[in-house]
């Protein structure tokens, strides 16, 4: 007597379930990334076999499950308290609200029309994926293709076409191994499949193997940086502000040290010190002497500064080892770019929220030796800021947000975003490099004008010690390595609290912070030569031209799907 075989609800929603933790297993923090070449197949299974009853539940179960984990790093931001877990479920909520769309659009295509499940996925989910990213600013970088970011022979094909292109590589591949055990499918529908996914495999290692080989033959030796990364705690902060420190200030002398340190132990001249987001102390571009914990250019660059003892100038001179006529002329010294605050004059429209009738950047500014002192070369302020961390997005009940934010963690989200592309010279003839600030790491455009405006390399400062021990440090560090693919650029990172490395033109991790093999919430320095080589690269726009083609592919099958008198398999002529 054969058993009673689970009911279409229950069987979607078993499928759904494995699907989504083989993917949740394939990210960060468990890290199983060739799972994600699995994660698909329960799902794809189901549609080549089952109705259409239950499809919904199951399918939005594994994006519930997916969206939900890859977005609980939120929930780590102490500064908010019970406000953060508010903010992920809004955030997840929005995740799983985009994929009402989606499922809809699988069910009509796969189960109806009956066409390939491994087709449509490869099309539709990448295509999801950017119009969701397009829709949410940035929510889709837990893309199935960001799984593999730590093989780099696997993910060449960004430079093709992004994050997208190695997604539908992976769903491809996910077709053909559901194909070696779906019976129910034609020969003809298995074999394709089959020859889709190993097509997909072997170009993919090919190009691969290809790129890796050509962006090392063009690589040449750039200026050396050397990255800090000082491990200043929450804790450590509130603490020092409880005795009525600044903790800028209080702090600065180890990081002053770390760059002493770091001086010491590189291998030549150092170039350039990159010192992590909000390292500094405040600036006040104002100049208003009522400002109370912000310092003037003239007292912060000044040779000695009357809010801190020690000025700037006379730190960065003394951990870098210069002499006299090095602090006058600046030649030979290095230069600095690091993270800081500045306060200025509100500009003509914008928004007045903080209370304090200024505006408030979160900013780099590039500092050089001179006369004694600092000059300012270069700043660039973060134009894509963080829903609910630096700005409230324009929601319903947004003012009576921002007063519960400011209540229950004491600043307000509503910093002004920069409009400069961030492209800064490393001295009068130097490499150019272009700057971006945490989280617009995983915004592939801002990197792609950097380029355009002659950027050499990357140089991203951070500070994520407000997400704890979640998986968001390592989730960035893969977005890192798209960047760098998809531009054929280098990016050095310096981050507070990790992870602090230098990633080549092809992906490749060339240097990092690591005590006793630990990277995150250890302090540390490391020095490199940031490779500047110009290697063959698509062309300007091919890149965006895939994630188009992408998008338009989804959005005339739903229109198929949608408004089609008939929408059958033999109507479309498959």
């Amino acid at each position: 007597m054969n058993a009673a075989r689970p009911s279409g609800p229950l069987r979607w929603c078993l499928a759904g379930a494995a699907t989504g933790l083989l993917e949740i297993a394939a990210f960060p923090p468990l890290g199983a990334d060739l799972l994600i070449l699995v994660a698909f197949v329960p799902l794809l299974l189901g549609l080549g076999r089952w109705g259409e009853r239950g499809f919904l539940p199951g399918f939005l179960l594994a994006q519930a499950l997916q969206g939900g984990a890859q977005l609980f790093w939120i929930t780590s931001m102490t500064t908010v308290g019970a406000l953060a877990w508010l903010g992920w479920a809004l955030i997840a909520g929005l995740y799983l609200l985009f994929s009402l769309p989606l499922a809809w659009l699988l069910r009509r295509a796969c189960l109806r029309a009956r066409l390939a499940p491994w087709a449509v996925l490869a099309v539709v989910i990448p295509g999801h994926e950017i119009l969701r990213e397009w829709a949410l600013e940035g929510l889709s970088w837990a893309s199935p293709g960001y799984a593999l970011g730590n093989r780099p022979l696997l993910v060449q094909a960004a430079e093709l076409g992004g994050v997208p292109l190695v997604s539908a590589a992976v769903l491809l591949v996910n077709g053909g191994l559901a194909a070696l055990v779906a019976r129910e499918r034609s020969r003809r529908d298995r074999g394709a499949a089959l020859a889709a996914a190993v097509l997909a495999a072997l170009l993919t290692v090919a190009f691969g193997a290809w790129r890796l080989r050509g962006v090392s033959e063009a690589e040449v030796e750039g200026p050396r940086l050397l990255g800090i990364q000082p491990n200043v705690t929450l804790e450590e902060r509130r603490e020092a502000a409880s005795r009525g420190l600044s903790p800028s200030w209080h702090f600065l002398e180890r990081q002053l040290a770390l760059v002493e340190r770091g001086r010491r132990e590189a291998k030549g001249p150092i170039d350039l010190v990159v010192w992590p987001e909000s390292s500094l102390p405040p600036l006040d571009d104002a100049r208003r002497a009522s400002a109370p914990v912000a310092w003037t250019p003239e007292q912060l660059f000044a040779s000695r500064s009357s809010g801190g003892g020690r000025g700037l100038a006379e730190g960065f001179a003394r951990a870098t080892g210069l002499d006299a006529a090095a602090r006058r002329t600046g030649e030979g010294a290095p230069r600095h770019l690091a993270g800081l605050q500045i306060y200025s004059d509100r500009g003509e429209g914008e928004e007045e929220a903080t209370g304090k009738g200024h505006s408030e950047r979160n900013a780099a500014i590039l500092l050089a030796h001179r006369d004694g002192g600092l000059v300012e070369e270069g700043r660039y302020a973060k134009r894509a800021l963080v829903p609910f961390g630096e700005r409230v997005p324009g929601i319903p009940f947004r003012a009576e947000l921002l007063d519960l934010i400011r209540e229950r963690s004491g600043f307000t989200p509503a910093h002004t975003p920069g409009t400069s592309d961030g492209v800064m010279r490393l001295g009068p003839a130097g490499p150019r490099f272009g700057v971006t600030i945490c989280y617009e790491i995983i915004f592939p455009k801002l990197f792609a004008e950097a380029r355009r405006h002659g950027a050499d390399f990357y140089v991203n400062v951070s500070n994520d010690v407000w997400y704890g021990d979640s998986a968001e440090m390592k989730l960035v560090h893969l977005a890192l390595r798209f960047r760098a693919i998809e531009n054929r650029r280098a990016i050095f990172r310096a981050g507070n609290t990790g992870i602090s490395a230098l990633i080549d033109a092809a992906g490749r991790e060339r240097a990092v912070v690591s005590v006793d093999g630990r990277r995150e919430r250890v302090a540390g320095v490391y020095s490199a030569r940031v490779p500047v080589g110009d290697p063959p690269r698509a062309p300007d726009g091919a890149g965006w031209s895939v994630r188009a083609v992408f998008a338009a592919a989804s959005i005339l099958l739903s229109l198929a799907a949608a408004f089609g008198k008939s929408f059958r398999r033999e109507d479309l002529g498959l």
